[in-house]
């Protein structure tokens, strides 16, 4: 009796699943989508240039993301296509001890209510390592990430986003943190002598060719999905940018890339469940230069891997003369809009890939000007000229303007959301360390 119940059970199992073949759609044009992730209980896929996809499920619910378009949960139909809905993604950054203030997070809510903001960049994993609500990563718990959180209910937190119907980004500082290596010494980058690389900010690194440091974060991300954040964004996905260092491994080009590749396609791999649309960041001059540039990134492999690339297009951060442009501080919408173009030129990705990181702080490279309504609203709209899926907007401090987050700007409303917060003891995200 038990063989015969175990042997229908195999049979009943195989009779159950089936191979589902169909069609993904913008939702009121009816275009096909092309390159959707559509998941199911048992394997993975993506569209062909017709939005066709096919393939294997036991009970034919299924999971679709796109870039430029909302992810969805659909159960299948034959012959009815699945519409996805196109989103424009318009997000500011809240650093980690924003997220501590009460007061700042209510003016973040007036600006997401009287702005066209409907997304925020929160800082989950900071520099320092540590995680802003608390998770059960057995080697987390080991050596502190979480005893500096800041956010005590993550579900409550999610969940109170999610009925303002604000999409939310998880921004995970990857392998510039300062806690792992300074609890596991064997998974830093050293100097000579086994002695830990610390850089001018007092900032260490941890080991990117160590599978060890790649699984840390992997297991952290994996809480970091499970919780639903629509997004997770990894920053410093990269080596530190200086010569002379130590790693487990021989640091060649080849092997540069190839530590990144092998990370990104492993946690796509272990999230690809969650559906969650994963994201990295890159220097801006990323756009221009064809070779790797001693950092491990290549935008092209890279977007094998993730839903998005978000370069940090910071006028700032740009050398005179990239472009044509003399002065980039001076001309934020045209090395905006000719990076973004120079990106999808030399690397054949989609537009709709792209989603960059503006500037909102003040210049500290040219004329120390201060960044306001008319330099923050140029390069928003270079971003929508260039077809990008949205923008990102970067003050360190996470203060920002409300004439400054829109096209159209709300004159009669000034001063919102710009309480001093306490400061992290990092926050040049431009600093090439």
């Amino acid at each position: 009796m038990k063989y015969s119940l175990i042997f229908f059970l195999l049979i009943y199992s195989q009779i159950q699943a089936s191979t589902i073949k169909g069609k993904i759609v913008h939702d009121t044009t009816n275009k096909p989508i092309i390159e959707a992730t559509v998941i199911s209980d048992t394997a993975s896929t993506k569209t062909d240039t017709y939005g066709e996809y096919e393939l294997e499920s036991d009970n034919y619910l299924l999971k679709i993301r796109a870039p430029g378009y909302e992810r969805k949960e659909a159960t299948f139909i034959k012959d009815i296509a699945i519409g996805l809905k196109q989103q424009n993604i318009r997000a500011l950054y809240v650093s980690y001890w924003a997220l501590a203030a009460p007061k700042y997070l209510r003016e973040i809510d007036k600006l997401i209510e009287q702005s066209d903001v409907n997304a925020l960049v929160v800082d989950i994993k900071n520099e320092q390592g540590y995680l802003a609500f608390k998770g059960n990563v057995k080697l987390a718990k080991e050596i502190g990430t979480y005893k500096r959180r800041v956010i005590r209910d993550i579900e409550k937190f999610v969940s109170y986003y999610k009925k303002k119907d604000v999409y939310l980004i998880a921004r995970m500082s990857l392998f510039k943190d300062n806690l792992l290596p300074n609890k596991r010494v064997n998974l830093a980058v050293k100097l000579g002598r086994g002695k830990i690389y610390i850089n001018k900010e007092g900032m260490s690194w941890s080991d990117p060719y160590s599978q060890d440091v790649q699984n840390y974060n992997i297991e952290l991300a994996k809480e970091v999905a499970s919780v639903g954040f629509d997004e997770i964004n990894f920053d410093y996905i990269r080596f530190p940018a200086r010569t002379g260092l130590i790693f487990s491994k021989l640091n060649s080009h080849k092997n540069r890339q190839n530590a990144i590749e092998t990370f990104l396609k492993k946690v796509r791999t272990e999230l690809n469940k969650h559906n969650v649309f994963l994201s990295v960041d890159t220097f801006g001059h990323i756009c221009w230069n064809y070779k790797e540039t001693q950092i491990g990134q290549n935008m092209k492999t890279m977007a094998q891997y993730v839903d998005y690339i978000s370069p940090m297009l910071y006028p700032s951060g740009f050398a005179p003369g990239v472009g044509g442009i003399d002065n980039p501080v001076n001309k934020p919408y045209e090395i905006v809009y000719k990076s973004l173009i120079k990106a999808h030129q030399k690397t054949g990705i989609k537009h709709l890939q792209f989603r960059p990181w503006l500037q909102a702080f003040r210049d500290y490279s040219y004329n120390r000007k201060h960044f306001s309504t008319k330099e923050i609203q140029a390069q928003i709209g270079a971003a929508n000229d260039a077809k990008s899926s949205g923008w990102m907007l970067w003050h360190a401090a996470s203060r920002y303007n409300l004439e400054n987050l829109t096209l159209i700007p709300h004159k009669e409303i000034k001063g919102v959301a710009t309480s001093r917060i306490p400061s992290s003891q990092n926050r040049n995200h431009y600093c090439e360390l």
